[in-house]
């Protein structure tokens, strides 16, 4: 019996004393996480090896490190594990949370106005943004490319629908892409006209390509402030990682 006692006890000492040697203790916090059976296991300190490596989850009564470099007192705040993103679009996220936004829009004057003030503090090259629904704004119909002009003549604008099945343009970013009466609808796509056959401005599903490949892609710099936008949304998310499906070597 003393045997098997004796490796019992070295196994626990070998577990329990990376805790002496802690850097640093994380105090105070409601934690939640699972253990290795999936269970539910809660926590109030994390101690840190300095290696940065967890060591131990403590709970009230048990005994914490007497000598640390460093320790934080969390006031009760909730931690929890890092989520994981199995399928995501990080840089897609990132030009979207930095483009002009018309989900909340609900009428084609509020859109306007939104559009007007975007283009007025975003010096851009494009105005791009996405979110708008005329459904929503009871128009009865698609928007024109002449309402627009309205807000933003100077210089080319796109904007994609909420579903991501239509784009409305500006009579500019037509010009530039070459789209005409004579252009025919693409394979899976249409463009929107009027009596005369000329277009007015949205292009539906695959004729959205006749356009966006008349947008210049994001310089270097603006896919920094994409990737950081999109980093600091998924972070505050509590997403400490993703599988992003839209990496390039860029």
């Amino acid at each position: 019996m003393t045997k098997p006692f004796l490796r019992l006890f070295a196994a626990a000492a070998l577990l329990l004393s990376p805790a002496a040697h802690a850097d640093g203790l994380v105090e105070n916090v409601n934690g939640v996480t699972l253990d290795s059976k999936g269970a539910v296991l809660r926590f109030n300190a994390i101690l840190f090896g300095r290696d940065g490596k967890i060591v131990a989850l403590l709970q009230r009564g048990d005994k914490r490190p007497k000598k640390l470099d460093w320790k934080t007192d969390m006031g009760g705040k909730t931690l929890v594990p890092g989520m994981i993103d199995g399928h995501g679009h990080v840089m897609g996220l990132g030009q979207q949370l930095l483009a002009l936004d018309l989900v909340a829009t609900t009428s084609l004057d509020d859109a306007l106005g939104k559009i007007r003030s975007y283009g007025e503090s975003n010096p851009a090259k494009w105005v791009l943004g996405r979110g708008w629904n005329q459904e929503r704004w009871q128009l009865g119909r698609f928007p024109t490319a002449a309402e627009l002009d309205r807000a933003v003549s100077d210089r080319p604008v796109w904007l994609e629908r909420i579903d991501g099945h239509a784009g409305w343009a500006n009579s500019r970013a037509l010009a530039l892409a070459g789209i005409t009466a004579a252009t025919k609808d693409p394979s899976g796509g249409r463009i929107e006209r009027d009596a005369k056959g000329q277009p007015t401005g949205v292009l539906v599903d695959g004729a959205m390509a006749l356009l966006t490949k008349a947008i210049p892609a994001p310089t270097p710099r603006e896919r920094n402030a994409a990737f950081l936008a999109a980093q600091e949304r998924l972070l505050s998310l509590g997403i400490t990682a993703s599988a992003d499906m839209g990496t390039s070597v860029e």
